[in-house]
């Protein structure tokens, strides 16, 4: 499956630590916010906290809770 990147990402509001050790925040895609989880990332937390914008690397994936179905990015990686 492929792994895309995009650069110089807008974070918006907060990122947090979910699960043992897992990072969930949102970013600006231009037109709107999407959420993104990186599994086993969660050592990254206090950087990514720091930062305005990233450089990210990930899989689009189908997150569904609760019934409902929406656009998730899968973080590979995070550089700032």
């Amino acid at each position: 499956r492929p792994v895309f990147s995009s650069f110089s990402i807008e974070t918006a509001g907060i990122p947090r630590l979910v699960g043992k050790n897992h990072l969930k925040l949102r970013v600006n895609s231009g037109t709107r916010q999407i959420d993104a989880i990186g599994f086993g990332l969660g050592g990254m937390f206090n950087d990514v906290t720091a930062m305005k914008k990233v450089h990210i690397a990930y899989r689009p994936q189908m997150n569904e809770w609760d019934g409902i179905s929406t656009l998730q990015l899968n973080l590979k990686d995070i550089k700032w």
